[in-house]
């Protein structure tokens, strides 16, 4: 697994004396006479725990760009990090012009969009990269994933519907994509026994369009969903696609039934409940 992080940085806060005047001391000793100055104090250590404790961004909504052909990873981008161009919090946003080039390829744009962007309702998940354009002079291969973590479905219907859209145009190239479910809910989880996969296979040259689907057991907690792309052009090539993971809930044929059987019951008093007040 490759390591290197290109484009992190690192800020470093210079230490600061501070010189407290005669009269500054003054007030403080007033306010420890009258136990004010504790008071203040506690105030403020409350007041910096909240600050800590507020969360900025989706944590564990990641996005990364790989150029295969070099070594490491040359984007790892995490919800409203340096190089997310999108303060909106369930978007990652990324433009070349701004970040710079992935390896030999120049993003136009890519956009990951998850919760609570999308919303997670209980009875549908989904996650989407879109809107990616990518352009190349020397050719090679990209690789663009996307993950997120904590997703939750309705336990009341145990059985989950759940489908892999992806469409676009490549010019000089072809594209793979692969969509991963993983039940034990970790950051790209591709492996493991709680793993379901679905795989396009090679689309392109040109315009493409493709839907695959599956159903998995759900038994309650949390999972994850990743998408992963991986886009193969050649010299002065081009390419512009969007993946879309959805994941709907499923009810059992009993359900159905019971549900039938409880308006036709209901259908069946009306009709009765009429014919005696005419």
């Amino acid at each position: 697994m490759k390591t290197q992080i290109k484009n992190s940085q690192t800020q470093r806060s210079s230490p600061v004396s501070v010189r407290h005047s005669e009269p500054t001391t003054h007030i403080f000793s007033g306010w420890r006479k009258h136990g004010i100055y504790r008071a203040f104090i506690s105030l403020v250590a409350a007041g910096i725990m909240a600050l800590g404790s507020i969360s900025p961004a989706h944590a564990d909504f990641i996005m990364t760009l790989d150029d295969l052909g070099m070594p490491g990873v040359e984007f790892v981008i995490l919800d409203n990090s340096a190089a997310d161009m999108d303060p909106t919090v369930g978007v990652i946003s990324f433009l070349s012009i701004l970040s710079g080039s992935v390896g030999v390829f120049d993003i136009q744009i890519n956009t990951g969009l998850t919760k609570p962007f999308l919303g997670n309702n209980l009875d549908n998940v989904v996650l989407k990269l879109t809107d990616t354009t990518v352009t190349t002079g020397v050719g090679g291969t990209l690789e663009v994933r996307l993950t997120d973590t904590d997703f939750v479905l309705d336990t009341n219907f145990p059985t989950v519907d759940w489908t892999s859209d992806v469409g676009g145009v490549i010019f000089g190239g072809s594209l793979d994509a692969w969509q991963f479910v993983d039940l034990d809910n970790n950051e790209f989880g591709t492996t493991g026994p709680n793993v379901i996969a679905l795989h396009h296979d090679p689309l392109g040259p040109g315009a493409f369009s493709d839907t695959l689907s599956t159903t998995f057991a759900y038994a309650g907690g949390l999972f994850s969903v990743t998408e992963v792309v991986r886009l193969t052009l050649g010299p002065t090539a081009g390419a512009s696609f969007a993946l879309t993971s959805s994941t709907v809930i499923n009810p059992e044929p009993t359900t159905l039934l019971l549900l039938g059987t409880g308006l036709v019951g209901l259908f069946a008093w009306r009709m009765k409940k009429g014919a005696a007040l005419a």
